[in-house]
């Protein structure tokens, strides 16, 4: 089976790939991408860099969300997502040198798995701020930051150690450098397990049983406490039922997106022969799904969270200047105590 797998990669080698060494005794790696794939990884990275931004840049804008622990923390999200959303578009899909695949291969590694680790770490939070309120919440930040950035340190170097970095061809990415092509089928689902996939896969299972947790709570004080039923309007009613689908759809976006990926990772490790792992309608959703992450945060934490929408809607009025400087006052009054009662009910809130 070895013979026939060498013989596999050697006949792709020859009918898809030609190298020739540059000047500095670098090779270049010639990877030939459906326009389809290429154009799937360019407009969502893209979508994702615009989402990422979108919430640092609001971060930045409004010192009320400065404050918030939370944001802090989605912040950080968003940064690993614009860098693993860069990495995937800088190298050009058809002559690229050995040493950016390398680079690539490594940004993606380390970004990625920090990415999975603060998604967690911000479910994490939210649970434990509803559970023992935010000063004691805050308290596990330190040790978030130490695992969020030793964790994907260690994948980076025991793949560099190993040198299993670089270009599989295409059997388990949209054609971007990750883990190297294998002769070993186990051996290649092993190393895409410590290369992020392992994180990925837990991180997959812990964000949905926090955010069920998280649900459950706000559910049970919402409905079932008088108190809260008092302070419901029908404007913090629908602030309620949109936080609601929110922890709801956090889960299952992150599921849905990586769902393509990890289809062709486990098909790859039982079978890398089988069409259906080189599928282009396949690879096409993997290349939409796992760089898309940055972009549904920035959907999710941005332009579907009300208190977002609203601070930039009162920024746009100053800048074009609609409206009297009282009539801003007066619905600024107004939000911040339809808000507070909202923050009662679901605190801490994007």
């Amino acid at each position: 089976r070895g013979k026939k797998k060498a013989h596999h990669m050697t006949s792709f080698l020859a009918d898809n790939l030609s190298s020739s060494p540059s000047s500095d005794g670098s090779t270049f790696v010639h990877t030939p991408i459906s326009r389809g794939v290429e154009a799937a990884v360019w407009i969502t990275c893209t979508l994702s860099i615009i989402g990422s931004c979108f919430i640092v840049v609001s971060f930045l804008l409004f010192r009320d969300f400065q404050r918030s622990q939370s944001r802090r923390l989605l912040v950080l999200l968003s940064l690993c997502d614009l860098v693993t959303a860069v990495a995937y578009i800088m190298r050009p899909p058809y002559s690229t040198r050995l040493v950016l695949c390398h680079a690539q291969s490594a940004i993606n590694i380390y970004a990625n798995t920090a990415s999975f680790i603060w998604t967690d770490f911000v479910a994490l939070f939210v649970l434990l701020s509803r559970k023992y309120g935010m000063t004691q919440a805050s308290k596990f930040v330190p040790l978030f930051h130490i695992i969020a950035w030793t964790v994907p340190a260690i994948s980076v170097i025991c793949v560099i150690s190993w040198n299993k970095w670089g270009n599989d061809y295409g059997d388990a990415t949209a054609y971007w450098c990750w883990i190297r092509a294998q002769d070993n089928q186990h051996e290649a689902l092993l190393w895409h397990v410590i290369a992020g996939k392992g994180v990925e896969w837990a991180s997959t299972i812990s964000i949905t049983i926090i955010y069920i947790l998280v649900f459950y709570d706000l559910r049970q004080k919402v409905v079932q406490s008088p108190a809260t039923q008092l302070l419901l309007t029908h404007h913090t009613g629908t602030a309620w039922k949109n936080t609601e689908k929110k922890l709801l759809a956090i889960p299952f976006i992150f599921i849905v997106l990586r769902l393509p990926g990890n289809f062709r990772t486990i098909l790859a490790s039982i079978n890398n022969e089988s069409e259906v792992v080189h599928w282009q309608w396949l690879i096409i959703m993997q290349a939409i799904g796992d760089s898309g992450q940055g972009f549904a945060n920035g959907i999710l934490f941005g332009l579907f969270t009300e208190k977002v929408r609203t601070y930039y809607y009162k920024l746009i009025e100053r800048c074009t200047s609609r409206g009297t400087e009282n009539n801003l006052n007066n619905a600024d009054v107004y939000y911040k105590s339809e808000y507070k009662k909202v923050m009662i009910m679901t605190e801490p809130n994007y």
